[in-house]
C-alpha cells in the first residue's frame, strides 16, 4: 500500500474483457496469448495513453482503465473496438462514472462494480454504458444509443440504467422497429412495444450471474453448422399464479414459430420445459441438450399490459448476445413475441428461405385467446390419460369457436379423436370417428397447410388405411413444413418401419430424439421394434424395456408382450418368453384383440413372418398370434 494510505475520487472507469477467453485457450493456448499480447501492445495500450487515460488492472482476459473524463473514456472504448474489428479476439467494454477507492495497489467501490456489470451486458465487440455516463455524453458524441433497461449490480442499492453504444452504421432504434416487418399489424404494434427502461430488469441479475463458457467437446449432442437454440419456460413474475400459463406459452410460441426455420435447430419444448422452475446452470442446459444458444426470460402481466424480459445467451462463450425488455398490450403480444424472433434470426445471422420470412410470423391465427385455447390443448393432447383428452377437445373445440379457420385447431382436434378411437374409450364411435378425424385433417390442411394435418393423415393413411405411400408422403410434408418437428420425425419412423425402410426408420428417430433429448419412452419402443427388424434381438430387448415396464394402455402391454417374447424365443431363451406371455394372459392383456391391424401393419411379408403374425389383419385370439414357437404343438411349446 502507498503511504499516502486510501484515495477517493470520482472517476470514468472502463472494463474490458476477452470473449470466450477460457475456451480459446483450451483449443489454442499458445495463439491465443499471442493475440492478447498483439492486442495490448499494438492497440490496447497506446489508444488509452491517447485518451489520456492509464490501465489500473489487469484482470487475466481483461483489463480496467480509468480515464479524466467519461467523454474521453468512451471515445477511447469506440476506437478500441474499431481497431480491434481487424484481430483474432473480441472484446466487450462497460463505462462507468463513480466512487472509487484507490488502495496504491488496485482500484475498487461503486464505479469499478457497476463498469464490470454492464460490460458483461455487452455485445461481442460491443460498448455499454451506465445512465450517468449516457447523460454526460449523448449530446457531444456522433454516437447513437440505445436504451437496455436497469440492472441490479451486487452492493450497489439502486439499479443502474444501461445503455448500449450503437455502432456507425446504426439507426436509432425506433427507426430500425418502423423497418423491422413488412406486415402492417407488426410495424403498427412494434411502435407500441418500445423497449422500456424500468421494472423487471432486475431478472437480468438474478438469472445472469458471471457465466463461464460450456465447453462443446463435453456436450451431449455434437454442435452441427446449423445455430442451436432451446427456449427455456419464461418466468411469471405476475402475483397472480393463473398468469404462469401465459407466461409458458409466450415461450411455447416462441418454439413453434423458430421450428419453422431450417436453418436452425430448435429443441423440442417437451425437453426445455424440464427446467421449469429451477435455476439450473445454464451449461449444464447446454450441456445436456446440446445446444450453443438458450433464450430465457420472465413475464409480468398486469390488467391488459405486459411486460417481457428477454435474453439470448451463447453458452460456449459465456456471454450475452442481446437483453431487452418490452412494453405493451396483451392484446399485441404476437407482435412482441414475433419481434423476439426477428432479433435471434438476426444475431445468429440464420438465413430465411423460401416462404420462411412469412412462415415464421404466422400462427394460423390473429385471435390471441383462440391461440391460448390452442396451445392447452397441446399440451394436454400429448398426456395419456382419457379424462385429459377430454380437456384437451374442449380447449380445441373453444379454439376453433373464438376462430373457425384456425387450421392447427382442428388438426389437433382430429389427433386427439382418433388417439381416443385407437385406445378404444368408451362411448368413442370408431368408425365414425376415424371419418371425422379424417374431415379435420383435410380441413386443417385447406386452411393453412398445418403440420399438425399432414401428421394425422399420415397416421390415418398408415394405421386406418395401411396406405404406406400416402403415409409416408404426408409424414415428408408434415417435417418440411417444421424441420424441427420432432413428433414428425417420429411418426415419420414410424411410418418407415412398417415400409420396410428399418434403417432409415433408425436415422428418423435419430433427428427426433436430437431434437426432443428428453423424449418419451415410446420413441425409445420404437428403437427396439428397429432394431428387432434388424434382428439385433438383445438391444431390442434392452430399448423396449423402460416404456414396457410403464406402458400406460393394454393395447401397449399387449405390443410389449408380443414383441419381447418373440425377441426373447428368437435369442432361445424360452423359458422367460412363455412366462411373460403366461403372464399377459393373466393380466387379460392378450385376450381377443381388434389391434393387431392397427399395432402391426407392415407393407413386407418378411417383417410380418419375422414377429410370427398371421399374413392377413382380422381380431383373433392372442393364442393364434403368438410367437410360433410358442403355440401349442411346437417343440419350444414343450420345453
Amino acid at each position: 500500500m502507498s503511504d499516502g494510505g486510501d484515495q477517493r475520487r470520482l472517476s470514468a472507469i472502463l472494463a474490458a474483457d476477452v470473449v470466450g477467453y477460457t475456451r480459446r485457450m483450451e483449443q489454442d493456448a499458445e495463439g491465443t496469448v499471442a493475440a492478447w499480447k498483439a492486442a495490448r501492445s499494438d492497440v490496447i495500450d497506446p489508444t488509452i495513453s491517447g485518451h489520456a487515460g492509464r490501465i489500473v488492472k489487469h484482470t487475466g482476459d481483461g483489463f480496467l482503465a480509468e480515464f479524466p473524463t467519461v467523454q474521453a473514456a468512451v471515445e477511447c472504448a469506440v476506437a478500441m473496438q474499431d481497431r480491434l474489428a481487424a484481430g483474432r479476439l473480441d472484446f466487450r467494454m462497460g463505462v462507468d462514472l463513480g466512487d472509487i477507492i484507490d488502495d496504491g495497489e488496485d482500484v475498487h467501490g461503486e464505479g469499478v462494480n457497476i463498469a464490470a456489470r454492464i460490460e458483461s451486458l455487452a455485445e461481442p465487440g460491443g460498448i455499454c454504458i451506465s445512465g450517468g455516463v449516457y447523460e454526460q455524453v449523448r449530446n457531444r458524441l456522433p454516437q447513437r444509443f440505445e436504451g437496455m433497461g436497469e440492472v441490479e449490480v451486487k452492493n450497489v442499492s439502486n439499479a443502474v440504467r444501461v445503455y448500449r453504444v450503437l455502432p456507425s452504421d446504426q439507426s436509432t432504434e425506433t427507426t430500425r422497429r418502423a423497418h423491422a416487418g413488412k406486415r402492417p399489424a407488426l410495424a403498427a404494434a412494434a411502435i407500441v412495444l418500445a423497449v422500456i427502461v424500468g421494472t423487471g430488469a432486475w431478472w437480468w441479475q438474478s438469472r445472469a450471474p458471471d457465466l463461464s463458457p460450456a465447453d462443446p467437446a463435453k456436450l451431449t449432442y455434437e454442435l452441427g453448422e446449423k445455430p442451436s437454440i432451446a427456449v427455456l419456460p419464461f418466468a411469471n413474475l405476475s402475483t397472480d399464479k393463473e398468469q404462469e400459463f401465459f407466461a409458458e406459452g409466450i415461450s411455447e410460441d416462441l418454439t413453434t414459430q423458430l421450428s419453422k426455420l431450417s436453418g436452425l435447430l430448435v429443441i423440442s419444448r417437451t425437453s426445455t420445459f424440464k427446467y421449469k422452475g429451477k435455476n439450473v446452470d445454464i451449461r449444464e442446459i447446454a450441456r445436456d441438450l446440446g445446444v450453443r444458444f438458450v433464450l430465457e426470460g420472465s413475464v409480468r402481466r398486469g390488467g391488459d399490459q405486459l411486460r417481457v424480459n428477454a435474453q439470448l445467451i451463447d453458452a460456449t462463450s459465456g456471454g450475452h448476445i442481446w437483453a431487452e425488455t418490452y412494453n405493451g398490450a396483451v392484446g399485441d403480444v404476437f407482435a412482441l413475441q414475433d419481434r423476439i424472433n426477428q432479433n435471434i434470426v438476426k444475431a445468429l445471422r440464420v438465413q430465411l428461405v423460401g416462404e420462411e420470412r412469412d412462415r415464421i410470423a404466422d400462427r394460423g391465427t390473429e385471435n390471441v385467446e383462440a391461440y391460448e385455447a390452442f396451445m392447452r390443448g397441446e399440451r394436454l393432447r400429448n398426456y395419456s390419460k382419457a379424462t385429459v383428452w377430454i380437456e384437451a377437445i374442449n380447449e380445441y373445440e373453444k379454439a376453433i369457436a373464438l376462430d373457425p379457420k384456425f387450421g392447427a385447431a382442428h388438426a389437433g382436434l382430429g389427433h386427439v379423436l382418433f388417439t381416443q378411437s385407437i385406445f378404444g374409450q368408451p362411448a368413442v364411435n370408431q368408425t365414425e370417428t376415424w371419418a371425422r378425424s379424417k374431415v379435420l385433417a383435410d380441413r386443417s390442411i385447406r386452411l393453412g397447410d398445418a403440420p399438425l394435418g399432414h401428421l394425422l393423415r399420415a397416421t390415418i393413411s398408415l394405421l386406418r388405411n395401411q396406405d404406406h405411400d400416402r403415409a409416408m408422403s404426408e409424414a415428408r410434408r408434415a417435417v418440411a413444413l417444421d424441420p424441427n418437428f420432432a413428433e414428425g420425425y417420429a411418426t415419420l419412423a414410424e411410418v418407415m418401419l412398417y415400409s420396410g425402410q428399418i434403417d432409415e426408420s433408425l436415422e428418423s428417430l435419430d433427428q427426433a430424439t436430437r431434437l426432443n433429448p428428453g423424449f418419451p419412452e415410446r420413441y425409445r419402443f420404437l428403437m427396439g421394434q428397429a432394431k428387432f427388424h434388424q434382428r439385433k434381438y438383445q438391444a431390442a430387448l434392452e430399448d423396449m424395456e423402460n416404456f414396457c415396464k410403464t406402458a400406460f394402455s393394454w393395447q401397449y402391454q399387449r405390443s410389449c408382450a408380443y414383441y419381447q417374447a418373440s425377441a426373447l424365443a428368437h435369442i432361445g431363451n424360452i423359458a422367460k418368453a412363455k412366462l411373460l406371455i403366461k403372464t399377459a394372459t393373466n393380466a387379460r392383456i392378450a385376450s381377443i384383440s381388434t389391434m393387431i391391424s392397427l399395432g402391426y401393419p407392415f407393407k413386407d411379408r418378411v417383417h410380418r413372418e419375422q414377429l410370427d403374425l398371421p399374413p392377413r389383419f382380422v381380431p383373433y385370439p392372442m393364442l393364434v398370434c403368438l410367437p410360433s414357437v410358442l403355440r401349442p404343438g411346437s417343440a419350444a411349446a414343450h420345453q
